[in-house]
């Protein structure tokens, strides 16, 4: 609700102290590019290298190959900046699928679009960390996207089941948040100085304000979903708002508003249909599967190399939770998630 996020954002201010204007000017766009590339290229054993004076639809795009061993694997488009009737979220889009094509593998190619601020004369282009978090879930889904080597299109890349696809992006999040990755590249934009862990600190502690309360909306929204989708009778005596007012008083703390009708603006009933679920689901797998990293440390190459090998090659070649228990080594739980906001 809008009151929930106005009293959180005082919390913020009074409690925790973050001042986020002065958090921008340690991720300077330049700097977490370079860090992001860096951490990925080392996880998975690749490189990127930029093609100079690429045929691109805009100037500000660059575009890079993706290299194993001197061997080309991959291609992706980065197309960071917002300008004039650009499609205005972030957004990973596949372009040519990874195949098999006559006992040759097609190369696949993506493009990330984002719209970060952009660097001026006078001043460079500072990012919120918010912002920063959204690159790496993004660059999250192009890696799972550009790695595959499934043998048939439908099932390569991001061709997985609905509640499984946010895993990759969700997992490679975390990066944006631990210290030592955070250490590489996020250096203050006229000084150089790294992050200090002060700072950092407090963007824990406040990383977590009103956590419990967001995974109990995102539970109702889930919930309601699939059961507008399943048992839902729409001929019966039981109208859509009753049920908001039945399932939001029994899974949040918020009170349904008499009067009020969340489901007629309630846009994922459609593009997700029965499927809102799959972001919360799949986080609860990429947390899980993070704490293996976390382990073993969050830089270390084998354990890279393993979710690569295991997990984003595969595409959907192999049953999503197979793929999740081959990485784990045991089935999945939901502990990680749970330590994850707090509890």
């Amino acid at each position: 609700s809008l009151e929930s996020m106005f009293y959180n954002n005082i919390l913020l201010k009074e409690k925790y102290k973050l001042d986020n204007q002065k958090l921008k000017e340690y991720f300077e766009v330049g700097n977490v590019i370079d860090g992001l590339f860096q951490i990925a290229q080392h996880l998975y054993g690749i490189k990127f290298e930029e093609i100079k004076n690429p045929s691109v639809w805009h100037q500000d795009v660059k575009f890079y190959e993706v290299k194993e061993q001197g061997n080309l694997v991959a291609r992706f488009y980065l197309d960071l900046y917002p300008r004039k009737n650009k499609y205005n979220h972030a957004a990973m889009f596949g372009m040519i699928p990874g195949k098999l094509v006559d006992n040759d593998y097609q190369i696949p190619t993506a493009s990330l679009v984002c719209n970060f601020p952009k660097a001026t004369a006078e001043m460079p282009a500072l990012m919120p960390h918010n912002d920063v978090e959204t690159f790496f879930h993004e660059f999250g889904h192009l890696m799972h996207d550009l790695l595959t080597k499934a043998e048939l299109a439908s099932q390569a890349g991001t061709n997985v089941a609905r509640d499984f696809v946010e895993m990759p992006s969700q997992i490679f999040e975390n990066w944006a948040w631990d210290y030592e990755a955070l250490s590489l590249f996020a250096k203050h934009y006229k000084t150089g100085e790294i992050l200090p862990i002060e700072l950092h600190q407090k963007m824990i502690a406040a990383k977590n304000v009103g956590s419990g309360l967001h995974v109990l909306q995102q539970i109702f929204y889930g919930t309601l979903d699939m059961t507008y989708h399943d048992k839902y009778d729409p001929n019966g005596k039981t109208s859509t708002s009753d049920l908001v007012e039945e399932l939001q008083n029994e899974i949040t703390l918020y009170k349904f508003q008499e009067g009020t009708h969340f489901e007629a603006g309630f846009g994922h009933l459609n593009g997700y249909a029965a499927g809102y679920y799959s972001y919360l689901w799949a986080l609860v797998y990429a947390e899980d599967m993070f704490s293996v990293f976390k382990e073993n440390g969050i830089m270390d190459q084998e354990t890279g190399l393993k979710l690569r090998k295991l997990v984003l090659e595969k595409g959907s070649t192999v049953e999503e939770m197979d793929i999740v228990k081959d990485f784990l080594g045991r089935e999945p739980n939901e502990q990680a998630f749970l330590k994850s906001i707090g509890l």
